[in-house]
């Protein structure tokens, strides 16, 4: 037989494989099409029918907690006993029955799973009473909805007798509402939800990265979701009984179900690409057939050994190398598939990852013990311990045994400290009593020529600091203030204050003296971070030193702020935030 001019025997092998083969795969194309087809139009039906029931049910639930609010709601009302009280109540009364109130509602509140809060409204003191469940809302959001129904009551009194039959949304400060309230007299009680805490159970439900679980009005405005959806074609104004499909290109299936207790409804907006998900693979195996119909087994055999067994067996050796012991031992990077390349370069920067986190780990330790030897250097200095000395024998050659017992319970008190606490912190106050105890050591030494007063709030006396971070500064002033011809005051207090753009809270201790205070290029070098000049000031590296040490800790957070006052003296200001302590350990 000829074909275009050439001659084509039935009868060869060639002939018969692609006859064989397309008599195989022409007809199970067809089958899959259609197939697929069905499968498409089944699926979209099943998913719409799952998800609307999937969605009554659970407005089921949430009709029902409203229910149950609105049955506690109705007793609350019955009872008039608090209601008459208030009318009779004087301020000092109603203060007292206000607290018994919110006393009851923080308990009955826990037996109602759906509601956020419960409020009372009294008219008679335009005052409001509420209580809310800790995990629902912010402490401002609160303050919006409290602030917004004070105002709305006495603004709009029969309004809310007429407007309140059923569950109402409200829309306060960018987030929507559903109020219920009841009016008791002259005053109202009522209960309120965020529509978005009632989403939060829908989130395990799998809409994809596009779908969103919603709360609508009965117009279809979108009033909360699990996730925006910026379809300019979508529209949610259809019937929440019967699925649709909107969007552009129809791209989208919405089920809804409506609610009993309030005009709101519950939409789910399904992406065509989530319900057409598990069908992507079987489209792919309609085109891969329809390619390797023409090709031979053998070069189907060999193109799977050369993607699949050959970058297989190169992670197998490398895995058997590595549990053998070699921790040197890497995947060889040779042409593969994208996937397999993944999977080996990954692998290898695993391997190189924990190499290096095992050599971190090492000089991590071994800095560690560096820093806690070069701070035991830092805290005890050679020349305080033996002028500390040397204090002691004057005293004792002079006979002076009250002064000798003081300075030696001062010293027995400054190195119990410096050698006991080798940690990141220790209360404040331990801190202030350590150089409470260093200046008493150099009044001693100095006598009428240092005064010194220590203040601090009770309120910030427990809060933890890093240990020595006074004591550097009020040694400078013992050191470079301090002179025989007129005595130096030397005044530290510890309060709490606010810092940063936030008004972040935090400890704050101010250290002062009226000495000469800083040299001004002391005070160049340490606002712009250069090197000090050596010399006499070199010892004022304690103050970077003390930098460092909270810049390490409080991650940049804390702060010093040195200047000099006028006339003269020195002024130290340390920033030390809250949120950033961590728990004293008692060593």
């Amino acid at each position: 037989m000829k074909i275009a001019g050439r001659e084509v025997s039935f009868k060869t092998i060639r002939f018969k494989l692609v006859a064989g083969f397309c008599s195989i795969l022409l007809p199970l194309i067809l089958l899959l099409i259609y197939g697929n087809s069905y499968a498409i139009s089944i699926l979209g039906n099943q998913v719409a029918e799952t998800n609307r029931n999937l969605l009554s049910l659970y407005m089921a639930q949430i009709d029902a907690g409203l229910a149950v609010a609105e049955k506690y709601l109705v007793t609350s009302v019955a009872n008039t006993d608090f209601r008459d009280a208030v009318a009779k109540a004087g301020p000092d009364r109603y203060t007292l029955l206000k607290v018994e109130l919110t006393d009851k509602m923080s308990k009955d509140i826990n037996t109602l799973k759906t509601v956020d809060s419960l409020f009372y409204y009294s008219s008679k003191y335009a005052d409001l009473a509420y209580t809310s469940l800790p995990s629902r809302g912010s402490i401002s959001e609160r303050d919006a909805i409290i602030a917004y129904l004070k105002k709305y009551f006495s603004i709009k009194p029969a309004l809310a007798d007429s407007s309140f039959r059923r569950w109402v949304v409200f829309h306060i400060d960018e987030e929507y509402y559903i109020f219920r309230i009841y009016r008791t007299g002259d005053d109202y009680l009522g209960a309120w939800v965020n529509l978005k805490n009632l989403l939060i159970p829908l989130n395990m439900i799998n809409l994809g990265q596009e779908g969103s679980a919603m709360i609508t009005s009965t117009f279809g405005q979108p009033l909360a979701s699990s996730r925006v959806i910026r379809d300019p074609g979508l529209q949610l104004t259809g019937k929440v009984d019967q699925y649709y499909l909107t969007g552009t290109d129809q791209s989208f299936l919405v089920v809804g179900a409506a609610s009993a207790s309030g005009n709101f409804h519950l939409v789910a907006v399904i992406p065509d690409s989530l319900i057409l998900a598990n069908l992507i693979g079987l489209r792919r195996i309609i085109t891969a057939l329809a390619v390797c119909s023409v090709l031979v087994l053998p070069a189907i055999l060999f193109y799977l050994r050369q993607i699949v067994l050959k970058p297989l067996d190169r992670l197998q050796t490398a895995m058997k190398k590595i549990k053998a012991g070699d921790v040197e031992a890497r995947i060889p990077r040779q042409p593969a598939a994208d996937e397999f390349l993944t999977v080996h370069d990954t692998f290898n920067e695993m391997l190189d990852q924990i190499h290096d986190l095992k050599i971190s780990v090492y000089e991590e330790k071994i800095n560690s013990q560096r820093q806690e030897l070069n701070q035991l250097k830092l805290q005890i200095n050679p020349h305080f311990f033996l002028n500390s000395l040397n204090i002691l024998y004057r005293l004792s050659q002079s006979q002076k045994h009250d002064l000798t017992l003081e300075m030696t319970r001062c010293l027995i008190n400054y190195f119990r400290y410096a050698f006991r606490n080798t940690g990141d912190f220790v209360p404040l106050r331990d801190e202030l009593d350590h150089v409470s105890n260093y200046l008493k050591i150099q009044e001693l030494r100095y006598p009428e020529q240092l005064v010194c007063r220590i203040e601090a709030a009770d309120l910030v006396s427990q809060i933890p600091v890093p240990p020595m971070i006074v004591q550097n500064f009020a040694e400078n002033t013992v050191k470079y203030a301090l002179t025989l011809d007129q005595p130096v005051h030397l005044d530290i207090t510890a309060k709490l204050a606010e810092t940063g753009q936030d008004r972040e809270p935090c400890a704050e201790i101010i250290i002062a003296d009226d000495g000469p205070g800083f040299p001004e290029d002391i005070l160049r070098s340490l606002h712009v971070e250069q090197p000090m000049s050596k010399g006499p000031d070199e010892s004022r590296i304690g103050i970077r030193n003390v930098s460092r040490r909270l810049e390490l800790i409080y991650q940049g957070h804390a702060s010093i702020e040195i200047t000099n006052q006028v006339p003269h003296g020195a002024l130290i200001k340390l920033h030390l935030p809250l949120r950033w302590v961590k728990p004293v350990v008692k060593t």
